[in-house]
């Protein structure tokens, strides 16, 4: 704590607020403590009820994300709390009464350490869990919505990171490109089978993962976290997909200071519009008109934020410049920006690799990458805004759209697939530039995807 103080001193910070959760309430010398961080501090411990410590810790994965909407669930030693949430335009529809169930990683190790009985035990989380998920009063539409498409599960805690970093390390794809578990999703089969694999039989009272992310007391608490995932997930058979949030109680608290309008601008756009050209706006229109509608839609934040980047890595060395943009959402300088999922950050590198020629000198990150999106006519589309975006730096080297130099303009073939018709206005660019080529390659691409779509 002097320590933090210290620093707090250091850097001026002129305002502090101090919140404590469940542990300062529960624990034998909480008292103390509180007294203790007041006096080193000079500042008002303020002890959260459980309600807010549920709101609070909703409001920070939804820090952690663009847009959330679906079930929260955040693990702390004692507790856990379960929470949903509607966003309506960075206004979040929550439950009144959040609930707080006594099955912390702590606890329920305890727990599960001294029971002979654990299906005993798992009948009545499996039971509790059930009477939650009714007392937030989700409304029915939502409700029916997710029996039909599936409800997505946010997690947040150590006790739950650590279970991501661990499905992490088992990824199929490895070394996992990522350090960082914001961001990163798992279906409900795959977290399944590797909480059943790892889940608390008496035997196994440690993981053995080989995560170099995971402490050792990660480690103790991880079978009884997988016991707990087991759990929710036999209580909630209607979840889908879960994905795994950094943000916690701090930044939810920061957050809830925010204004809805504030709370809903894209921190990537926000974090990208530093490194952004004097036309950024025109050029991400250019790279929409060449997608097709539905295409323009599923890829408008990647096609926005790497039209920020697109000349980002320009003063590097040209031989550096793809490994460089490869690496943006993963060490660069847009690593651990909140909103951005794993799939997306892979996305955004490979189109500013793409931009800067492809070729790297290690091309192995390049193709796991590629693995994580998996898709190959997601691939192809990703290639291609790269070679759009490559085309339009030729285009316009600068950055500054002051005259069109070059029309483009996408259209459907009668026999399915689509056509990009292109008229360069400015004949004297061809000469001395690869602009010819530039284009040749965006077409070859495009012949691909359309073959693609014909079979």
């Amino acid at each position: 704590m002097k320590r933090f103080k210290m620093i707090c001193d250091d850097v001026n910070v002129d305002h502090l607020d101090i919140v404590a959760t469940e542990a300062m309430r529960t624990t034998a010398n909480g008292p103390f403590l509180q007294n203790r961080i007041e006096e080193i501090t000079g500042t008002h411990v303020k002890l959260l009820s459980k309600q807010e410590e549920a709101k609070f810790g909703l409001l920070g994965i939804a820090w952690s994300f663009h847009h959330l909407n679906g079930l929260s669930l955040e693990i702390g030693g004692g507790s856990i709390q379960m929470n949903y949430a509607i966003d309506h335009n960075g206004d979040f529809k929550m439950s009144r009464d959040p609930v707080s169930l006594p099955y912390g990683a702590v606890v329920l190790l305890d727990r599960l350490k001294a029971s002979n009985n654990h299906d005993s035990l798992r009948n009545e989380l499996v039971c509790a869990f059930q009477s939650a998920f009714e007392k937030l009063e989700i409304p029915q539409f939502y409700k029916e919505q997710c029996h039909k498409q599936g409800l997505p599960l946010y997690l947040t805690g150590g006790g739950f990171r650590g279970f991501g970093l661990l499905l992490m390390s088992e990824h199929p794809v490895q070394p996992y490109p990522f350090s960082l578990i914001n961001g990163f999703s798992v279906k409900k089969d795959v977290f399944e089978t590797t909480a059943s694999t790892h889940a608390f039989t008496g035997s196994n009272s440690k993981t053995k993962s080989t995560s170099a992310f995971l402490s050792q007391r990660r480690k103790w608490q991880l079978p009884a976290v997988a016991f707990l995932i087991k759990s929710v997930l036999e209580a909630l058979p209607f979840i889908s997909v879960i994905t795994f949030s950094q943000g916690g109680t701090r930044e939810g608290v920061l957050f809830d200071a925010l204004e809805p309008s504030i709370r809903e601008i894209d921190p990537l756009l926000v974090a990208c519009k530093q490194y952004s050209p004097h036309s950024w706006q025109e050029m991400r229109i250019i790279i929409q008109d060449c997608l097709p509608a539905k295409k323009a839609a599923e890829f408008q934040r990647i096609v926005a934020a790497t039209s920020a980047m697109m000349f980002a890595y320009d003063h590097l060395p040209k031989e550096a410049q793809s490994h460089a943009a490869i690496l943006t959402l993963i060490t660069g300088p847009l690593a651990g920006i909140p909103g951005v999922s794993h799939v997306e950050a892979a996305s955004i590198g490979l189109v500013l690799c793409q931009n800067y020629g492809w070729d790297m000198a290690e091309y192995e990150l390049r193709d796991r990458l590629e693995k994580l999106v998996g898709d190959s006519d997601q691939l192809l589309w990703i290639r291609y805004i790269g070679k759009v975006l490559s085309l339009l730096c030729l285009i316009h080297p600068s950055g500054r759209i002051t005259d069109q130099r070059l029309k483009l303009h996408l259209s459907e073939r009668k026999k399915g697939g689509w056509k990009l018709d292109e008229e360069l206005l400015d004949k004297g660019m061809t000469g001395g530039t690869n602009i010819s080529d530039a284009i040749g390659n965006v077409e070859k691409t495009l012949n691909k995807l359309s073959k693609s779509q014909r079979t």
